[in-house]
């Protein structure tokens, strides 16, 4: 629980500072002077308060990286397992469509998809530079065995390749709080980077 908090208090550090940073410099921000339990202290460089704000944003993203990297729980690990996860489902529901409409369609039934003999996806073999093709061999659930015989050739193109990586991205986006929790933070460090070189 305590990892849990550290990380969100670090995530929280990350995206102020890059904010902070990034108003800083584009909008050209000066501050003349601060108050510090209230007492009035003038500033007589701009430029260290620039300097002081790069060092806290580093240290906000290297700390953000430690806690996202030490827990299966949560951060990177987590965001990583999502997504072999929904590309796994993915991956078996098409092609368990593409079989169906290849194949006949009462013979696709619950024991070929069982457990015994799930659908690999790496069982797809690249056959030319945009062409790929899946061996599918039919389950007998009575002789527990593949029926070599009537294996049949299923090919795919590019786009079809593509879509389970295409819809496993927009529901980790969309439905799933993962691209907020952990990618937004990197990318907000990545924008700040861009502005700190190019103001």
């Amino acid at each position: 629980m305590e990892n849990h908090q550290k990380f969100y208090q670090q995530r929280r550090n990350l995206i102020l500072s890059s904010i902070a940073i990034s108003i800083y410099d584009i909008i050209g921000l000066e501050i003349d002077v601060i108050n510090i339990l209230g007492n009035q202290v003038g500033i007589s460089n701009q430029q260290n308060i620039e300097i002081l704000l790069i060092v806290f944003w580093v240290y906000s993203l290297i700390r953000f990286f430690q806690y996202s990297s030490i827990e299966d729980s949560f951060g990177h690990k987590k965001l990583f397992s999502q997504y072999q996860k929904y590309l796994s489902d993915f991956r078996h529901k098409y092609i368990f469509k593409k079989v169906a409409r290849n194949v006949d369609p009462q013979s696709v039934n619950s024991d070929d998809m069982g457990g015994r003999r799930p659908f690999k996806y790496e069982d797809i073999k690249k056959k030319s530079p945009f062409k790929w093709a899946y061996t599918y061999k039919p389950y007998d659930p009575v002789k527990d065995e593949e029926k070599n015989k009537d294996a049949v050739d299923i090919y795919f193109n590019i786009v079809e390749i593509s879509k389970p990586y295409a819809a496993t991205f927009l529901k980790m986006l969309v439905l799933r709080p993962a691209f907020t929790e952990y990618i937004l933070p990197y990318l907000l460090a990545l924008m700040t980077l861009g502005i700190i070189i190019y103001f």
